[in-house]
Order: structure tokens, then C-alpha cells, then sequence
């Protein structure tokens, strides 16, 4: 999902995913999850989607300033896999394999025999 917000750009596509919350199960209409992300330029924000009764009832992305992401990760992160603000965020992955050239064949021409009178 991508957003802009205030300038910046939100995009859960080439941001670091840092950590995930699941409240309830999937189906319930209770239910939600958070997801937060840092991007290349260090900001971080807040995905989030959820049941009917949630409080996330449609897909939305919300930036976070630096210390209520630490809150949420302190909160929610057990095991630290996440990218401090100090390291860069990796880019987007792109792909260097090179192809085979192919070449066309040309059909061989049809040659038509000249009308016999």
C-alpha cells in the first residue's frame, strides 16, 4: 500500500518491515494488525488493517514519530530482527539476471510461380 502523507512518501512495498502485531484471529470482526516500517529516509509509520469493528476498518497507513515507534516496538517486538535508524533501509531489490538474446528467423520467402497462359 502506498501514501502520501504530509510530503512523504509511505510505501509498505520498499520500506523495512521492522515488526507485526495480530489482535484476534483472522475473520474476526474485532480483529486487527499493525505493521511498522521505517523507510530509506528514516521515517517511520504505522500499517494497519483489521475487521469491521476494529479500529482499523479499512486499510491505513499513519506516520509515527521517532519515539512512539520505540514505544510500539518496545511493546511488541520480543525478538529484535528490526533496522535501527541508524543502518539504511535496503533498497528496493532489482533484478540483474541478463537474458538470453533471442533472434527471429525469418520466414523463407514464398516465391510464386509466374501464371501459365
Amino acid at each position: 500500500m502506498k501514501k502520501r502523507i504530509k510530503g512523504k512518501l509511505c510505501d509498505t512495498e520498499t520500506a523495512a518491515l521492522l515488526g507485526t502485531k495480530y489482535v484476534g484471529v483472522f475473520g474476526d470482526t474485532n480483529g486487527y494488525e499493525e505493521q511498522l516500517y521505517i523507510t530509506r529516509t528514516k521515517q517511520y509509520f504505522m500499517y494497519g488493517n483489521g475487521g469491521s469493528e476494529s479500529k482499523y476498518t479499512k486499510a491505513t497507513i499513519n506516520l509515527l514519530a521517532d519515539d512512539q515507534a520505540e514505544e510500539w516496538k518496545k511493546e511488541n517486538i520480543t525478538e529484535v530482527k528490526s533496522v535501527s535508524k541508524k543502518e539504511s533501509v535496503p533498497k528496493k531489490k532489482v533484478n540483474t539476471t541478463k537474458k538470453k538474446a533471442t533472434t527471429l528467423k525469418k520466414k523463407p520467402a514464398i516465391s510464386k510461380k509466374p501464371e501459365q497462359e
